[in-house]
């Protein structure tokens, strides 16, 4: 199932976001507040992160799934071989990585109460 999320003082157009499945509410629930308070690059760069990085690779897991021991796996293999295009990713990158699901799970908290 697709939805498309918008919301943003910018336009409109410029902030549709599509993810798939209703387990990743936390994501595209803090997508849109963040989307309302970041210049349109950095929106962009979330959204980046969360569909290329995080949802491919963790997308599938509930919340409680979640454990520290797989998020850090997850953060070292981003790491040494994350790219897209093979090698690893930038330490800055692995840490946007980490700060976009510690921000995403304690929104699902507050929000959800996960």
């Amino acid at each position: 199932m697709q939805r498309q999320i918008k919301g943003s003082r910018h336009s409109a157009a410029s902030h549709d976001v599509r993810l798939s499945s209703d387990g990743e509410r936390a994501f595209s629930s803090l997508l849109r507040k963040k989307c309302a308070e970041v210049k349109p690059s950095t929106a962009q760069r979330y959204r980046f992160l969360i569909e290329k990085h995080i949802l491919p690779e963790l997308g599938h897991l509930r919340v409680e799934q979640l454990t520290a021991k797989k998020l850090q796996a997850f953060l070292q293999r981003k790491r040494v071989n994350g790219g897209l295009k093979g090698g690893g990713l930038s330490v800055k990158t692995v840490r946007d990585i980490g700060t976009l699901i510690k921000s995403a799970l304690k929104y699902a908290q507050a929000e959800f109460s996960v």
